[in-house]
């Protein structure tokens, strides 16, 4: 049989006369009599949180904040006193929530002389009322419970509630500077409790709570101050991450903190390599941390992350070349997974990384290093898809681009199995220039059976039938709204032709006024072809759309229609530029060329993404292979791109001048 007391709820009159510092009315309701409540005395009520009416007391009401109104209340009292009785009842109001006023502490005083057991008794949270006083921000009240405490006032300063956090925590939390003064001078050592959880000086740091932080370190005995934080982390990790002087100041008085690992294994370093000022730029604190101790730079995490490896995850190249020059051989440090920085760098995308380590001659040899699974930073930069760190690693020529992975595959292999077999896919994007970069300069497969290839390779990217026919489905219908579009603007472009008709009663009434000139012929075959080819596109997007037609054929039909598409488009450009000059040229020759210059901007940007990935190729092929073969390659690619992409203005202009 259960003989415990469960805690009766507090009194109503009670709670409403401890919240409101109605000390009068307390004193009167308390010594009336003890009134009880099966069986317990009247004080021994609680709230549904524990609470106690010391509790209610300590924590109700506003703290120190409340002063510079009330006070901004009584100046407008003395200059305005046509509400004289308005404003006495808002004064009235407002000292009856001023929770660190008399009225309060009187309530305190007199709930404690009735039962003094209460001062230390803690709710369901594990807080005392010194506890509620602080996260109040009530230092009169703060000072008040001390100094009832006695000969207990050590106990009380010391108190932990549940979450192992004393009074002192909860002032910092609020930021009130007197209340952690008063905690201090009274108990020297507070700042020491807890030694295994997030002390005082940990969570200030954390708040940045400047003047609190120092406030604590200058009033504190430094041999017994606690520099724990939460899960196995320190003071100097939290600084690390808030204020470079701060962080300084720690390392100077205990570097000590340099060796402590958080639950993850993380040292002050780890934090610092994260820290950067912009991508090329070292922190200064991260050089502070490792002046302190540079073994750190080889201890690794739980997860077995060196401090580069966290440096290269987010880019802080300055980092790196600082670990770099104070300790060379770090750049070889590996992870769990046999990974190098480089190929953390790789896999987070960090270009600037990639390139410095491929261009720094004392890092060369790590360039070829294979992790766990067997590949080189060649073979993740392939496998990302990414162009640029492909190149920056194609063009050092110590890059061997034959190594086999684990699973057999070179990097050539990978390079093929990126892309789709039989899909919808444009062969100049970066998986498709990757392959066939490599394959010029000579690369090759694994040893294995070539009709093994779709057994082993199991990240080969297929088809699937019903994504296919969706995308279709809905590439058309876009395609479909631009092809339509070109068609009905070239087809009244027809008719309204620039500069309109001679007049009927002159000779060739009827006809163009430009007409027999090259720039008007040059409109005329120019619209001619728009027109032609968006017609036949829109032809083409018809059965690409359309259900009769098998999955491959409806797939050949929109392949024709977006190339000639884009075809039509640049036309369309053409026409508009020539129109303008048939119309300017006469009496604003300048204007007109201006016109024509700026319509070029669409065939630049149609071709902008091309040209701009044939140079980092080139580039990348120079370094490799020579100037003269990379040269023959990008000018082949540029000649074969040009052919295919521009032959329709080709034919224009080259018609028109036959025809003029």
């Amino acid at each position: 049989m259960d003989t415990t007391k469960k805690a009766a709820f507090m009194n109503s009159e009670l709670l409403a006369l401890a919240s409101s510092g109605s000390y009068v009315k307390l004193r009167y309701l308390l010594g009336r009599q003890d009134i009880e409540a099966e069986g317990l005395t009247l004080l021994e009520g609680v709230t549904a949180g524990g609470d106690t009416a010391l509790h209610v007391v300590a924590a109700y009401g506003q703290g120190s904040t409340f002063l510079p109104r009330y006070e901004k209340l009584i100046g407008s009292n003395e200059q305005d006193t046509r509400h004289t009785q308005e404003h006495n009842a808002e004064r009235e109001a407002l000292e009856a929530i001023y929770g660190d006023g008399e009225n309060f502490l009187k309530s305190a005083k007199i709930i404690y002389d009735k039962a003094k057991h209460l001062l230390l008794k803690p709710n369901n949270e594990g807080d005392t009322p010194l506890h509620c006083a602080a996260r109040s921000g009530k230092p009169n009240m703060v000072s008040c419970l001390i100094n009832l405490a006695e000969g207990d006032k050590l106990e009380l300063l010391r108190k932990e509630n549940k979450n192992s956090e004393t009074a002192l925590h909860e002032a910092v939390r609020v930021g009130n500077k007197d209340i952690v003064k008063l905690l201090l001078e009274k108990d020297s050592e507070l700042a020491s409790i807890p030694q295994d959880a997030a002390s005082p000086l940990y969570l200030a740091i954390v708040l940045k709570q400047d003047s609190i932080t120092e406030m604590i370190y200058s009033n504190s005995d430094k041999n017994k101050l606690s520099y724990s934080g939460q899960n196995g982390k320190n003071a100097l990790h939290a600084a690390i991450l808030r204020d470079e002087d701060l962080t300084k100041k720690l390392l100077e008085c205990n570097k000590d903190l340099t060796t402590q690992r958080d639950t993850n294994g993380s040292t002050p370093l780890h934090f610092a390599a994260a820290v950067t000022l912009g991508p090329f730029g070292s922190s200064v604190i991260c050089k502070e941390v490792l002046r302190a101790d540079a073994d750190a730079l080889y201890q690794p995490d739980h997860a077995g992350l060196f401090p580069i490896h966290v440096a290269a995850s987010v880019g802080a190249l300055g980092n790196i070349h600082w670990f770099f020059f104070q300790r060379p051989s770090s750049v070889g440090l590996r992870d769990a997974k046999g990974k190098t920085f480089l190929h953390v760098a790789v896999e987070k995308n960090k270009m600037c990384i990639v390139y410095w380590a491929c261009w720094e001659p004392l890092v060369s040899w790590i360039i070829n290093m294979q992790d766990d699974d067997g590949n080189t930073a060649l073979h993740l930069a392939v496998e990302a898809g990414s162009l640029r760190m492909f190149c920056y690693l194609f063009g050092n020529r110590q890059v061997n681009l034959n190594l086999i992975n684990r699973e057999g595959r070179t990097p050539l292999d990978i390079s093929q199995s990126k892309i789709p077999q039989g899909g919808l896919y444009s062969q100049l994007n970066s998986e498709a220039l990757i392959f066939l970069e490599l394959g010029l300069a000579g690369a090759m497969k694994g040893v294995r059976r070539t009709d093994h290839l779709d057994d082993i390779d199991t990240s080969r990217v297929r088809d699937d039938g019903i994504d296919i026919i969706e995308v279709l489905k809905d590439s058309t219908q876009t395609l479909y709204i631009g092809s339509v579009l070109i068609a009905s603007v070239t087809f009244g472009a027809t008719f309204a032709v620039p500069g309109g008709y001679i007049a009927d009663d002159h000779t060739n009434g009827g006809t163009p006024i430009f007409s027999r000139t090259y720039a008007f012929d040059a409109f005329a075959v120019s619209n001619t072809l728009a027109f032609i080819l968006s017609v036949t596109a829109t032809i083409a997007l018809m059965y690409s759309g359309s259900p009769m037609h098998n999955r491959e054929s409806r797939k050949v039909h929109f392949r024709i229609a977006a190339y000639l598409l884009a075809l039509s488009v640049k036309c369309l450009a053409s026409t508009f530029a020539l129109g303008a000059y048939v119309v300017l040229a006469p009496v604003a020759h300048r204007t007109a060329v201006a016109t024509g210059v700026l319509s070029c901007l669409v065939l630049l940007y149609d071709n902008m993404d091309f040209v701009w990935r044939r140079l980092l190729l080139l580039a990348a092929a120079r370094k490799r292979k020579g100037p003269i073969t990379a040269l023959l390659w990008f000018t082949v690619a540029i000649v074969a791109n040009s052919l295919l992409s521009f032959w329709p203005l080709i034919f224009i202009f080259g018609w028109a001048a036959n025809a003029s």
